[in-house]
């Protein structure tokens, strides 16, 4: 259960200021204004938020390509951290797959973002792989998570 005063809601493009402010608060690489909005624009890309009195403090990006659900970004503004909202965001997530037909969730996390690597496997993502400097602002690696809904293997 979400702590009390917070709900998860579907967001959309109107929400974008709000988007772009958790963005660049959650991340050293931000994604730019021009990449969210064309998200918005895409008929597989789809925004759950978490809201706090009508204020986005938790986003999670995604993409729905059958059979796969894709995760692009999923960040949680730092006054809102350590209370479980990324947690619930995936959750979610994680409920809807079957009802959608999806096999599995997929999605990049960064070598270094130890917090983040913690969270998917402390959700019941698998690493199954690594892209060499997939990250071109930096050539940072990326590992590789997937999550299989029950019954689905690889």
């Amino acid at each position: 259960m979400l702590p009390d005063g917070y709900l998860i809601d579907t967001l959309n493009p109107d929400d974008l200021p709000q988007v772009m402010m958790v963005e660049r608060l959650s991340f050293a690489h931000p994604w730019n204004e021009e990449a969210f909005a064309a998200e918005f624009a895409k008929s597989y890309a789809f925004f759950l938020g978490v809201r706090q009195e009508h204020e986005v403090v938790a986003v999670l990006l995604y993409w729905v390509v059958f059979p796969e659900i894709h995760i692009l970004s999923l960040g949680v503004h730092p006054d809102h951290r350590r209370q479980g909202l990324a947690s619930w965001l995936l959750q979610v997530l994680m409920e809807m797959g079957p009802d959608m037909e999806c096999e599995k969730i997929d999605l990049e996390v960064r070598e270094n973002n130890l917090a983040g690597q913690k969270l998917y496997e402390s959700m019941g993502f698998a690493r199954v792989g690594r892209r060499k400097n997939y990250y071109t602002d930096t050539m940072e690696d990326a590992f590789l998570y997937s999550y299989y809904f029950r019954g689905k293997t690889a």
